[in-house]
């Protein structure tokens, strides 16, 4: 199967693992939606156990690792697996003689320890990373809640509510078949979203009539959780780098029936003007600037992380988010919160850079940071610090 796609360039980094599977698929029609998510399993969980599987710990890119997988039929690849992993059994050390064979380049061993975690907190995140996470679901509307159960009841899914926190209701769900062909997915009563994304979102604090900016969007997810808290009442504004994931937001907020969800490039290496209506308020209620990073707390659900991730990658993203928090900042109203976060376990990319941030904006100041999600939880990891200002 795999010997008829190859990642398209072999100096440049490899795209993310969902979006080189993504573009196989589409050069071979072929394969029924059974096929596509059975293959999609098979290779993620190769994925997890791939530094052993194929070297990685060489300087080899994420590029050359895709097309050495290729190169491997599964039963083949599954085997030698396994031999590697009872090879490297006794190698990888961790935090004073603790072995942890978990399919990871060896410099993870030191990129781990610059996490915001404790020496046992590190060892049970790792212990934690080639499992299966979960899925959570947050509910866009209340009032189909009764629906909501009875098309997953009906579908032979298990519907379990989630009370983190008094101010975050997530649900849980299992089930044999593919959660997006069901109803209330389709009509965008729930959206797929891990728990820890919803307690950032649950963080933002927005209330109906407020003004917010969600300068990072990416595919909408925390954006459309704070357009329901807003209820249709007050603006959201989503912005993203990239265009073509305002399209895919907009899509988003339609099927929700979010009406009050406005969309824009924003690039802090640019000047930005404030829309006119925010202009007259003095600026927004509440910014959420949920930075680009190294991805490094969502290694369950993205595995291929372990293999695209390099160590100075780390103080790279954390001089983009301050860039980005600093700019942001300028378009928040007097006593507004400025929300920032990272799907990251770093300490340079969360505590670092808002740490930077307060020595240059001192009229900001720390409401409340956390760092939630696995190993306490079973979710993803993220941080985010709620900072208002004076």
């Amino acid at each position: 199967m795999w010997k008829a796609y190859i990642a398209p360039t072999e100096k440049s980094r490899a795209p993310q693992a969902d979006r080189w599977l993504s573009q196989y698929f589409k050069t071979q029609p072929g394969y029924g939606k059974k096929d596509r998510r059975w293959y999609t399993q098979e290779f993620f969980d190769l994925i997890r156990y791939a530094a052993c599987a194929v070297d990685a710990t060489s300087s080899r890119t994420a590029d050359q690792v895709w097309k050495t997988l290729a190169n491997f039929s599964f039963a083949k690849l599954r085997s030698g697996v396994r031999e590697k992993i009872q090879a490297q059994s006794g190698k990888n050390k961790f935090f004073g003689g603790n072995t942890l064979a978990l399919g990871l380049p060896s410099e993870w061993s030191d990129l781990i320890k610059q996490s915001s975690f404790s020496e046992e907190k590190q060892v049970e995140f790792l212990q934690r990373i080639n499992t299966r996470p979960p899925l959570y679901l947050r509910v866009n509307h209340e009032k189909y809640l009764n629906e909501i159960e009875k098309d997953f009841t009906a579908h032979e899914f298990t519907f379990q509510q989630i009370n983190p926190t008094t101010s975050c209701t997530a649900y849980r769900v299992e089930g044999a078949m593919p959660v997006y062909q069901l109803n209330s997915i389709k009509q965008g009563w729930v959206e797929i979203q891990d728990l820890a994304s919803q307690m950032l979102g649950a963080a933002v604090d927005a209330h109906p009539g407020m003004t917010v900016w969600d300068a990072c969007a990416g595919g909408g997810g925390k954006s459309m959780q704070i357009a329901a808290q807003l209820k249709n009442r007050g603006v959201l504004y989503a912005s993203d780098i990239r265009e073509y994931k305002l399209q895919e937001i907009k899509e988003r907020a339609k099927r929700a029936g979010f009406f009050n969800v406005r969309s824009f490039v924003y690039d802090a290496e640019k000047s930005f003007e404030l829309p006119l209506e925010v202009k007259n308020k003095g600026g927004f209620h509440r910014i959420m600037v949920d930075a680009p990073c190294s991805a490094s707390g969502t290694l369950r659900r993205n595995p291929d992380v372990r293999l695209r991730l390099n160590a100075s990658d780390v103080a790279d993203f954390a001089q983009l988010q301050l860039k980005i928090l600093q700019d942001a900042s300028r378009y928040l109203r007097p006593n507004g919160k400025l929300i920032y976060a990272t799907c990251s376990i770093f300490r340079e990319e969360n505590e670092g850079v808002v740490e930077k941030f307060l020595k240059t904006s001192p009229d900001f100041q720390i409401e409340k940071a956390e760092l939630f999600g696995s190993p306490d939880v079973d979710s993803d990891t993220m941080y985010y610090c709620v900072m208002q200002q004076r």
